[in-house]
């Protein structure tokens, strides 16, 4: 009940779906069936290379999951992009 309150409020402001839109990637998911929560849980291994995700419990969805680019550099002095998820 409570999730159906949050993304009908905050969600479904015009506000907070132009910042969302102008300044990240957004990518919903319905992780109320297991192919989906099994598919989200892949991406974000092959994406993190952890299962963090998989340690939430989908009764206390909705999650907003933000991810940040982080810069590394390395030996050689290259930089190499990498992500950092924000939960």
């Amino acid at each position: 009940m409570f999730s159906n309150i949050f993304c009908h409020r905050i969600l479904c402001s015009p506000t907070i779906i132009d910042y969302l839109l102008e300044n990240y990637i957004v990518w919903p998911c319905d992780v109320t069936l297991e192919v989906n929560r099994n598919m989200l849980a892949n991406i974000w291994q092959e994406v993190f290379h952890d299962q963090l995700l998989n340690e939430f419990d989908e009764k206390k969805y909705p999650k907003l999951i933000g991810i940040k680019r982080i810069v590394q550099e390395q030996q050689n002095g290259s930089l190499a992009p990498d992500y950092q998820p924000v939960l």
